[in-house]
């Protein structure tokens, strides 16, 4: 096991850890990157990697690990479907655990000290540092970074528990496709609409993220059975085999995700970043890009805090507040009467009026290119809300 003090333990090799690692070491911090796992490994994750993601992320992203390249979205209500084809690529898809795999690589290039089948058993803070108890010994540091997701024992024992209600289920499968799958990305809003507005509830919702031979399918949702999880995953991959002929399910997994960050991110030595902070959109499922930022900005206050020789961590909150927290709010704005909406009007109607309005559709390209904020939307959908819903009220008899 290593010896001495270090400046920062990361627990964690996640995108969120694997980032903060590899921005730390970068900063010229002694750093050491501990996996529970054996890398590569497993992940419930559709796999989306939006250009917004990758403007915050240190290192380019391979061509090789880049399944598909997305150029449009389409929306399945019910029977309805509505294509929307993009101007210009927003994103792409990877397969998770090549992903996770690449990171954890250019942290220790980066020159942090990457640790596998390690997991953290226990923490001591004191006001110097931190004790870290792993099955092969004792770590100790300036600083612990927590990056083990949204159900890791040391956020839950360290900060504090999520905000009651805020986890939702995962279940995805890879499939593999007869024909291919298209460019496209799908969104399945089979809870939504909601009987009524729900501030704090993420309806039952899928998707389809198309991989080159195949691709990645799957449910979220809060208040979900596993077995009405998998019949709606069942669904999505027959309307999927009506396009693409044979789907054949290579792999399924499922996993708790979080839709409300946490009331506290920090201790005097310890901090909280990516799905362990709650750091996800709460419209789209989307946290790759608050990972990354998060972990460059937990980085950059570890630097600053250990040249200043005391703890420090304070500016985490200011900034994730500025850079981050805005954003996730105006979406968690925006989402409950969306879903409500979706309920009351002839959704085909809803959905023309959507696709015919060019600035509504730009705003959403450019969210998903890290362009626009979500705070922009918020003020358009005010702006832009009677006409949609007003316009969209009649439904075919």
């Amino acid at each position: 096991m290593l010896a001495g003090v270090h400046d920062v333990i990361v627990a964690g090799a996640g995108p969120a850890g694997s980032v903060a690692a590899m921005e730390c070491a970068r900063l010229g911090l002694d750093t050491v990157l501990l996996e529970k796992h054996g890398i590569p490994r497993a992940k419930c994750c559709a796999g989306g990697l939006l250009l917004r993601a990758q403007r915050r992320l240190p290192v380019p992203v391979p061509e090789s690990l880049v399944e598909r390249e997305i150029n449009g979205f389409a929306v399945q209500v019910g029977e309805h479907r509505e294509e929307f084809r993009l101007p210009k690529p927003v994103g792409a898809v990877v397969k998770r655990e090549r992903f996770d795999a690449y990171l954890a690589e250019k942290a220790k290039e980066a020159g942090s000290q990457l640790i596998e089948q390690s997991p953290v058993s226990d923490v001591v803070e004191s006001s110097s540092g931190v004790e870290v108890q792993t099955p092969a010994g004792k770590l100790n540091a300036r600083y612990l970074i927590i990056a083990e997701g949204a159900t890791g024992r040391l956020a839950r024992s360290i900060i504090g528990p999520y905000p009651t209600g805020s986890l939702a289920t995962g279940v995805a499968w890879d499939v593999r496709c007869e024909s291919d799958p298209g460019s496209s990305i799908e969104l399945h809003l089979i809870d939504t609409p909601t009987s009524r507005v729900k501030w704090n509830r993420f309806p039952l919702n899928g998707w389809v993220f198309p991989h080159r031979n195949g691709a990645n399918i799957g449910v979220v949702g809060q208040g979900v059975g596993g077995d009405r999880a998998r019949r709606e995953v069942e669904k999505i991959a027959s309307r999927l085999g009506e396009r693409v002929g044979a789907v054949t399910v290579e792999r399924r997994s499922a996993h708790p995700l979080p839709f409300a960050p946490r009331r506290r991110l920090l201790t005097n030595r310890c901090l909280v970043v990516g799905d362990a902070a709650g750091f996800v959109n709460p419209i789209t499922g989307e946290g790759m890009g608050y990972a990354f930022q998060g972990a460059r900005i937990a980085a950059e206050v570890c630097f600053a805090a250990s040249k200043e020789g005391g703890s420090g961590l304070k500016a985490y909150s200011r900034e994730c507040e500025k850079e981050l927290l805005r954003d996730l709010r105006a979406a968690a704005l925006i989402g409950p009467p969306l879903q409500r909406l979706v309920g009351v009007v002839d959704t085909a109607s809803f959905f023309r009026r959507f696709k015919e309005d060019g600035r509504l559709v730009e705003v959403c390209g450019g969210i998903a290119r890290g362009e626009e904020s979500w705070q922009t939307l918020a003020r358009l959908a005010l702006v832009r809300f009677p006409s949609l819903f007003f316009g969209s009220l009649e439904r075919p008899r």
